[in-house]
């Protein structure tokens, strides 16, 4: 029988700043930030009004989901699964469950057009690409 993931609500800042951290390191954000940075941005979704959700199992927490509650659809601000559990089915399983916790049909996020994997992953839980977002480049020196 395959493991369940667990799916609930977290204000433990200090976790999410962790895995929010290893998220942007995971998509070679082209913003990155500083430890403390991490945190207080998480703190600023939190207090905004945004849901944080972590995935279990058992005890340990493999992943977290940011999401901003105040649009219509729901906006999936981060999706994170720990790098040892990836591709294993927990990312599709806590992804489901999420949806459900939330009684949400749709959901808007944004993925890096360079990370292939996200792509990926998005796309085979049925999402299909909407816009461009685009933005200039500062010329080089």
């Amino acid at each position: 029988m395959p493991v369940e993931i667990e799916v609930r609500p977290c204000s433990n800042v200090k976790l999410l700043a962790r895995m929010y951290r290893e998220l942007a390191e995971d998509e070679r954000s082209d913003t990155p930030l500083k430890d403390d940075q991490y945190r207080q941005c998480m703190e600023g979704f939190l207090k905004r009004g945004d849901c944080a959700y972590v995935f279990s199992l058992g005890n340990m927490v493999v992943g977290y989901a940011l999401v901003a509650v105040d649009r219509h659809p729901y906006y999936l601000r981060h999706f994170f699964i720990v790098r040892s559990k990836r591709r294993k089915g927990y990312g599709t399983q806590a992804f489901h469950k999420l949806m459900k916790i939330l009684n949400a049909d749709t959901i808007d996020l944004d993925v890096y057009v360079w990370n292939v994997r996200g792509l990926a992953f998005w796309a085979s839980l049925g999402f299909c690409q909407r816009a461009h977002l685009m933005r200039l480049k500062p010329p080089t020196l």
